[in-house]
């Protein structure tokens, strides 16, 4: 269900809780959990509910994703984590920072929008055509220099890993993703706590300037990565980095300080 990484170094550290998007598993965070400038903190990239090698059955609505990530918190002693959520897992940790902010230090939200509709026909084809979902996912999340320029580390062609994931997911899991962004209607409303918003340039499936209305209504920090899509982490993950590291160690500091 999750990995841990890092172990504790000092007191009143904040955790890390990873969290994927629709049809997605933990791997999409394989470098960014991972950056060696990450502050040395427990590290948990979740696999949420029907995804990856969870063995429990998909949920139909954010909110029931957001329990889950409570209770995951609950099962490992995490009074409080910063959560970093993408696409389908950005509204997941925004719901539940938004319902219990006492349990959220810190948010980023990464492929975010408060409203994310869905077209009809990826759901459609969600349901009964998952490699045909996959390739109009491909179509709208990466931008063309994902698709088309050599991959950071040679041989691995991170962005078209996530699209094979989707193709891979189990029947029916994608369909109610989708169902469950496409009906959330989450009231953004000025947080008590630091958020960061991370927007890539060319995304078509949450635009930058949704994520930047996001970010203003949260009273958040905004970053846009430029050349990026919706994909970021994977298209761009050095962009993406140097997006969020600071924005993490940051984070640490503050709650050393208080």
């Amino acid at each position: 269900m999750a990995e841990q990484q890092a172990s504790a170094r000092a007191d009143r550290q904040v955790p890390i809780v990873w969290l994927h998007g629709a049809g997605m598993d933990r791997t999409v965070w394989m470098l960014a959990a991972r950056d060696p400038d990450l502050p040395s903190v427990p590290s948990l990239a979740l696999d949420l509910p029907g995804h990856g090698r969870s063995t429990a059955p998909g949920c139909d609505s954010i909110g029931a994703y957001a329990r889950f990530v409570m209770g995951v918190l609950d099962e490992t002693g995490i009074e409080a984590a910063c959560l970093v959520g993408h696409s389908m897992g950005a509204l997941v940790a925004l719901e539940l920072a938004l319902r219990q902010p006492e349990r959220c230090a810190g948010l980023v939200l990464a492929g975010a929008a408060a409203r994310m509709p869905v077209n009809p026909a990826l759901i459609e084809a969600a349901e009964h055509d998952l490699p045909k979902a996959a390739r109009m996912v491909a179509t709208f999340a990466i931008a063309p220099a994902g698709r088309l320029a050599a991959p950071a580390t040679p041989g691995v062609r991170l962005a078209g890993g996530g699209m094979a994931l989707l193709a891979a997911s189990r029947p029916g899991v994608l369909a109610r993703d989708l169902r469950a962004c496409d009906a959330a209607r989450p009231e953004p409303v000025p947080l008590h706590m630091p958020a960061l918003v991370v927007t890539g340039a060319r995304d078509r499936m949450t635009p930058a300037a949704r994520g930047a209305e996001l970010a203003a209504a949260l009273g958040a920090g905004l970053v846009r990565i430029e050349g990026a899509g919706h994909m970021m982490m994977l298209e761009r993950p050095a962009a993406f980095a140097a997006a969020v590291v600071p924005f993490l160690t940051g984070l640490q500091s503050s709650s050393r300080a208080r």
